[in-house]
């Protein structure tokens, strides 16, 4: 799993980095084979004159091409994270399920190629 760790606003240390990559690892780890990359970004924002937050949007790429995202936003960074991470955690597990239950019917193609087609029609990879 190739992790991408960026910020803007917001400085962070290698502690936090470490602490990031390691809620990764625990929170995406029973899905590890179908993630191709994830990004991390964190931003400092302003809520107003006195107030400030930290915003957390993690992107993740499967293998089959397709991308989930969530965010967590939270005054504290760590817990911003943890949002951001719990939310994924629970959607990257949805997607995959979902996609497992899907039936996969296999279309001749042109050149004697092979699509492999979900229910709704549209073309998940080239076989």
């Amino acid at each position: 799993m190739n992790i991408e760790i960026s910020s803007s606003e917001t400085f962070l240390t290698q502690e936090v980095r470490e602490y990031i990559r390691r809620r990764l690892g625990n929170a995406l780890s029973e899905n590890a084979t179908d993630i191709e990359q994830v990004q991390v970004w964190m931003v400092g924002i302003v809520l107003s004159d006195a107030d400030e937050a930290q915003y957390c949007l993690i992107n993740v790429k499967l293998t089959d091409g397709s991308l989930i995202a969530c965010d967590g936003t939270d005054a504290d960074l760590k817990t911003a994270v943890s949002h951001a991470l719990e939310r994924l955690s629970r959607e990257v597990a949805r997607n995959l399920r979902q996609r497992r239950k899907q039936p996969v019917e296999h279309i001749r193609g042109p050149a004697g190629s092979y699509r492999k087609v979900t229910e709704t029609g549209h073309s998940t990879e080239r076989l």
